[in-house]
């Protein structure tokens, strides 16, 4: 018996449980390829997606459907954002020009402190108290 290839063309693809919710959706748009990944009410909680524009990303969702974890791809570079309470983030990224670093954020989203190292491998640490200037160390 010859293999015989089925090929199946869509916009979409939808996956639902035996109860009728959906639980995993593919879809292709004029912006990119999406796949999301859903919870039992439906909110999506994992997605990966590939923008026509080269970025790539794999998202994180709470159960309140807001973004928490972020890992994507650019022509800058890498990044890795992880959101917190109210403004609060944290993030890490390595550039392509070799940059690399992390910074954090208070629950305000003000900068508090941050990491970072130049294509020339020098670090450079800041800190940023609450009313007050920053400080190199």
């Amino acid at each position: 018996m010859k293999d015989k290839k089925k090929i199946i063309i869509a916009n979409e693809f939808r996956l639902e449980d035996q109860n009728g919710q959906l639980r995993a959706l593919l879809s292709g748009t004029e912006k990119g390829t999406f796949f999301s990944l859903m919870d039992g009410g439906e909110k999506q909680v994992v997605k990966l997606s590939v923008e026509d524009t080269g970025l790539s990303s794999l998202t994180f969702f709470d159960s309140s459907a807001k973004e928490k974890i972020q890992l994507s791809l650019d022509e800058k570079g890498m990044h890795i954002h992880l959101a917190g309470e109210g403004k609060q983030e944290s993030y890490i990224f390595l550039k392509s020009n070799a940059a690399s670093g992390f910074v954090l954020t208070d629950v305000d989203g003000n900068r508090r402190f941050q990491a970072t190292m130049g294509p020339d491998s020098n670090p450079h640490v800041t800190i940023f108290p609450p009313k007050a200037d920053p400080r190199d160390l």
